[in-house]
Formats: structure tokens, C-alpha cells, sequence
């Protein structure tokens, strides 16, 4: 089981799986854009360093600006980073030579077409959950149920968003581990994945 740390944007060295916010500076003629990691769209401080994430099991980048990606596909293509992009452009999805880099999300409100699943054949599916907020288990339990079908038609590997990413505190392992029971979690705190055994 992967467990991928949220928001990551310390520029360091990282040692466990993580996800990084990216964007690009302004371009102009005597200074290109380059990648930077915040969440912030008014910042620009923390340059991203490909060699940082060499130590992760995987690196998710968050795409927050248009086409970022583009400004560190060579770098991380040359390197042992085992990098994926969330979001990004249908179109530059289509038109990127790595397609099967980008994760798609699916949530109760946002589906990801069938034509999706046959084009690109994703490894990973992002699952999120609107309805944290104000938890209804038995909802819940219905949406994984028909994620798990989906993941087994299309063969991909579930990356769950936790409770925790919104700032609530549910306990949802114990559902994950009935329902789904092969799955990656994606959170803020990670300890109690980390240390607990599936």
C-alpha cells in the first residue's frame, strides 16, 4: 500500500511518497517560465528540484497551472523519479507522449468517461468523496461499492482521498478495508497508515 503524504511543497529532500502543488512562473522572451511547488498562485518561491523526489516511492504532482507539467517532463524522464500528474487538460493529455502519467479523479460528482479508461489506461484512479463534511457511512459504503466494480473492469489501482485533506477526522479504514480492500491512501497525517498493517 502506497501512502502518499498531501501538499508537500517543502523544497527538500523527500524520503516517503508525497504530493507537490505545481505551477509555472510568468514566461517571458529573457526569462522562460519554470516549474515552481505552491499552492499559492501568487508565489513563486520554491523552485522545483526534480533530484528532491528521487527517494519516493511515488511523487504526485498537482497540476494548478496549464501545461506545467511540460516544464519538467525531460527532468523527470531522465531521472529515477516514479512520477504521475493529477488534473491536467483533456487536450494536453491527449497530446503528451506519456498519457498514462496522469491520473484521472472520481468522486460522487465528477466521473471519468468510459472513452478515458480505452485511450489512456491509467494505472492509478484518484477516488474522492464530497460528502465528508457531513459523513453519511451508509453513502459511502455505496460509492466504494461501485468503485470497486469499476477498478476491477479497468484494472487500475484505487488511490483513496482521505477525510483528513478536508480537515475532518473519520475514521474510514475499517470501511476501505471490507470494501475495497486493495487500495492507496492519500492524506495529511499519514502515521496511522504507515504504522498500521493491511
Amino acid at each position: 500500500m502506497l501512502v502518499i503524504k498531501h501538499r508537500q511543497n517543502q523544497n527538500k529532500q523527500h524520503s516517503q511518497s508525497v504530493s507537490v502543488d505545481l505551477r509555472a512562473t510568468i514566461g517571458e522572451e529573457e526569462y522562460p517560465a519554470i516549474p515552481v511547488v505552491n499552492y499559492d498562485m501568487y508565489s513563486f518561491s520554491n523552485v522545483l528540484f526534480v533530484n528532491n523526489y528521487t527517494k519516493c516511492d511515488i511523487v504526485l504532482f498537482n497540476i494548478l497551472c496549464d501545461q506545467a507539467e511540460n516544464l519538467i517532463l525531460e527532468n523527470v524522464k531522465t531521472t529515477d523519479v516514479n512520477y504521475y500528474f493529477l488534473g491536467g487538460r483533456t487536450e494536453n493529455i491527449i497530446n503528451s507522449l506519456t498519457p498514462d502519467r496522469y491520473i484521472p479523479t472520481l468522486s460522487d460528482i465528477e466521473t471519468v468517461p468510459e472513452k478515458y479508461f480505452l485511450a489512456f489506461k491509467p494505472k492509478y484512479i484518484m477516488i474522492d468523496w464530497s460528502g465528508f463534511i457531513e459523513f453519511n457511512k451508509e453513502d459511502y459504503i455505496k460509492f466504494l461499492k461501485g468503485i470497486k466494480k469499476i477498478v476491477k473492469k479497468w484494472g487500475c489501482e484505487p488511490i483513496i482521498m482521505t477525510p483528513c485533506v478536508y480537515g475532518v477526522d473519520i475514521d474510514i479504514k475499517d470501511i476501505l478495508d471490507k470494501e475495497l480492500k486493495e487500495y492507496h491512501i492519500y492524506a495529511g497525517e499519514t502515521k496511522k497508515w504507515e504504522t498500521d498493517e493491511k
